[in-house]
This record gives C-alpha cells, structure tokens and sequence, in this order.
C-alpha cells in the first residue's frame, strides 16, 4: 500500500534530475518514458499502481457484489483514461492513444460483462 507513495516521494525529491545519468541509470525505468514538463507527468507510474492497487481491493473487498466490483473498476477505467487525456504523460502520441484505447476498451468489455449479468 506504501510503495507508490514512497515512489511519488521518490520521484519528487529527484524531479530535477530525471535527466541526469545518474538518475537514468538508478531510476531511469520510472521516467523515461514520460513527458517531463510537469510533476504529474512524472506521477504515471505510481498513479498506474494506485490504479492496480484499487482493482485489487475492489475485487477482494466486494467479491460478493459483482455489479459493485464492475462499477468501481469503471469507475478507476475512466478515472485513469481522464488522466491520460488531461495530464498526456507519455513522450510519443502513439503510446498515449493506444493506451487511452485501451483503458476505454477495457471500460465497454465491462459494460458488456454488466449487462451479461443482469441477463
């Protein structure tokens, strides 16, 4: 639960030198794939995990309520994809739209796994 936390704090502290070899070769992976214009740019990766972290709990705290879980995981896919849209965290435009796509495809498949249930 800590861990993406301690990676915010983590790349706070060293947002001045995401470009510097040092930080590439100990940190690099958690950056380098991300614009760095804005610190919420830099914050992909922990909210990426903050986002897993909610599945996960969505799926073991209401494992009796199905329609509940396929709501609040809804609810982290269009989180997530709003995210993408407004904050643009990643450097090339194609990675930015397919992974766009892909939260909102994610987001029908549950919508059709809802309706499926309800029938």
């Amino acid at each position: 639960m800590l861990f993406p936390f301690i990676i915010m704090t983590y790349i706070y502290s060293n947002r001045r030198n995401v470009r510097k070899r040092k930080w590439i070769v100990a940190a690099g992976t958690l950056t380098e794939e991300f614009s760095q214009k804005t610190i919420l740019q830099l914050y992909f990766v922990p909210v990426w995990l903050f986002q897993r972290l909610a599945f996960s709990a969505i799926i073991v705290l209401v494992y009796s309520y199905p329609l509940i879980q396929l709501a609040g995981i809804a609810i982290c896919n269009l989180s997530m994809a709003a995210f993408l849209i407004i904050v643009r965290p990643y450097k090339l435009e194609n990675q930015q739209t397919s992974t766009v796509v892909d939260e909102l495809i994610l987001f029908v498949c549950l919508i059709i796994f809802a309706y499926l249930y309800m029938n």
